[in-house]
């Protein structure tokens, strides 16, 4: 058996799973997804069932245990790989090839799929284990060699300023992560470092960049190009360093 059928053995035992195709780096690539989103969703309203049995909002709570949005390749993903080439060449992420570019909430692997199909080294990582899975199934079916980690924003075990450039899609949403993942920032990146984070303009973006701010971020907000003429998702990168 492959890694991909063994991949796929693992995954489908949990999520019904399809093939599709993405436009990536310039071509449509094969690409698996999960086919009901929903199921995902309910798996983890009961994950945050609380210990009388009643059912805990998701998006209010203050320990949420399980992410259920990782099954949707969201549109700041596919922008910000629109936008890829023009990124690579302005941050010079092909430079930070000894210990690679980090991507915070891989999903399905598409951003960290699209660094490696460009010579860009990446690490992906996410809370979900579903997600690890289908990241490595899309990146073992496009050929790209990119390894892709567990990584909790609420109990970091990994060691400090270990990157110089961060990126992340669509993770800022949910305002009960926003200290974890300013922790997460502040311990992974290195002093002089970047973090490249793409968000759709929502009120949680704004509110973000606030407490980036009041915590001693510097941030660069800008609209990204949209990657063809009839795509309409606004979204923009955030571009954060520390203040000087």
């Amino acid at each position: 058996m492959t890694r991909l059928q063994r991949l796929l053995c693992r995954l489908s035992a949990s999520y019904p799973i399809a093939l599709g195709t993405a436009y990536i780096a310039g071509k449509e690539r094969p690409w698996y997804s999960i086919t009901d989103a929903d199921a995902v969703v309910r798996d983890a309203i009961v994950a945050e069932q609380t210990t009388n049995g009643e059912i805990s909002n998701l998006l209010q709570s203050k320990s949420v245990k399980t992410d259920p949005f990782w099954a949707t390749d969201w549109p700041s993903a596919q922008v910000f790989e629109g936008n890829l080439d023009s990124l690579i060449k302005r941050h010079h992420l092909a430079l930070y090839n000894t210990r690679g570019v980090l991507e915070l909430g891989c999903g399905s692997g598409l951003v960290s799929v699209a660094c490696g199909l460009r010579g860009v080294k990446v690490i992906g990582t996410d809370f979900s284990r579903h997600a690890l899975l289908l990241a490595s199934l899309n990146a073992v079916a496009n050929d790209c060699v990119v390894p892709f980690r567990y990584l909790d924003w609420h109990d970091l075990k990994w060691g400090q300023s270990c990157f110089s450039m961060i990126v992340a899609t669509d993770i800022v949403y949910d305002l009960a992560n926003h200290a974890a993942i300013e922790k997460t920032l502040r311990h992974l990146l290195e002093i002089k470092g970047t973090a490249l984070i793409a968000e759709p303009f929502r009120r949680s973006g704004d509110i973000f960049i606030d407490h980036l701010l009041v915590n001693g971020w510097s941030v660069d907000a800008e609209p990204l190009n949209q990657p063809t003429p009839n795509a309409n998702s606004p979204v923009r990168l955030l571009t954060i360093s520390r203040k000087s």
